[in-house]
């Protein structure tokens, strides 16, 4: 079949009326006059779209010819960026959980401290109570439920810009840029009121409570490196656990503060 597609000819087809109205809008508004696909063997990679010529002359068929082979190279391309994202992806993401990995935990939080500027930065540790109790009463699958759904308790509280990592086996990270210490204290109260409920799921009702213990550091609030920052929300979240677990812990000036979140 034909491997490019002229818009002077298609705009007279079916196939164009049954177009979304905002496709037909972006067709017009780029004034695209050849699409030319990028395959892969049978999948198309992605799309060559060409606008009008000058003198608004046609394009010949000795130059959609040329590009024509100018796009099966470029399918090669984008082919092999993809491939890569994936790649880049899966050795950053936990295959448990789904959410991003230490490995990318300290690339991001590198990155997101060069990025911030003076704006806020917080920094939460997320460790699951018990966990190792938990285990042994139920069982490593359900253990392994358990982090499946406190990785999305804390992904769904981490708002528009937070970013989620499992940091070790019980241990998660919430990067929160732009948000300061009443904002990261919002998420972790929400974060705890959500893992509270993983015990109204069925079948769940008679086992142990899931509580997890919080610390938090905030820029440039309680520290001034990214090594504080990392250090300090550690110490938050050592203090929580030996608060009695359960607690939210906020890392203020030289030490945790004296007490913690409701």
């Amino acid at each position: 079949g034909q491997n490019f597609l002229l818009m002077d000819e298609f705009e007279n087809t079916p196939y164009a009326l049954s177009l979304w109205q905002k496709e037909q809008e972006l067709i017009r508004s780029l004034d695209i006059r050849c699409m030319i696909p990028l395959r892969k063997e049978k999948q198309i990679v992605g799309l060559a779209l060409l606008g009008r010529k000058e003198r608004s002359s046609r394009y010949t068929y000795m130059e959609l010819d040329f590009l024509t082979t100018l796009a099966s190279v470029a399918s090669i391309a984008v082919d092999n960026a993809r491939l890569y994202e994936q790649m880049f992806r899966k050795a950053r993401t936990d295959s448990l959980t789904g959410v991003w990995n230490y490995t990318h935990f300290m690339e991001r939080i590198q990155q997101v401290w060069e990025q911030a500027g003076g704006a806020p930065l917080s920094l939460l540790y997320v460790d699951i109570d018990d966990f190792k109790l938990y285990n042994q009463l139920y069982g490593s699958k359900e253990g392994d439920w358990v982090l499946c759904r406190v990785a999305e308790a804390i992904r769904s509280c981490a708002g528009e810009r937070g970013e989620t990592f499992r940091c070790a086996g019980k241990v998660f990270a919430l990067l929160m840029p732009g948000s300061d210490v009443r904002e990261a204290g919002t998420a972790a109260r929400e974060i705890q009121r959500r893992v509270a409920q993983l015990k109204e799921f069925p079948g769940r009702e008679n086992q142990k409570t899931v509580t997890v213990s919080i610390g938090i550091c905030a820029y440039p609030y309680a520290a001034s490196g990214v090594k504080e920052l990392m250090d300090n929300a550690d110490l938050a979240v050592y203090t929580a656990k030996n608060r009695g677990k359960g607690n939210v812990t906020v890392f203020h000036g030289s030490k945790p503060s004296a007490k913690a979140l409701a």
